[in-house]
């Protein structure tokens, strides 16, 4: 994941626009939880939906990533994924790609 959001950071310091980079899935969130898809790029931004634990098939377009703005020195970037209906950000903590 981190070689992902380094080159999408890359591509878009460039200016290189891309298609979406392929296929996601949401990691590290148990069970009985969901992932919360947020309006900014920030835990503090409103919610536009909860993901599933175990959603597959979000797309998430190279050029839409950004460092945590509330927490710079945090290692996690948010990116823009759009899963359905619904676009939106998520830490990429909770992404990875889907390769099955």
């Amino acid at each position: 994941m981190k070689k992902m959001i380094a080159m999408a950071l890359l591509m878009a310091s460039f200016g290189l626009m891309a298609e979406d980079i392929g296929k996601l899935k949401v990691i590290n969130i148990k069970s009985n939880d969901t992932l919360s898809m947020r309006s900014a790029a920030s835990h503090k931004s409103k919610l536009v939906t909860r993901l599933p634990y175990n959603a597959r098939g979000l797309t998430m377009p190279v050029e839409n990533c950004r460092y945590n703005k509330d927490a710079p020195s945090s290692p996690h970037t948010w990116c823009e994924v759009h899963y359905k209906k619904y676009t939106g950000w998520v830490n990429t903590y909770y992404i990875d790609y889907d390769m099955d």
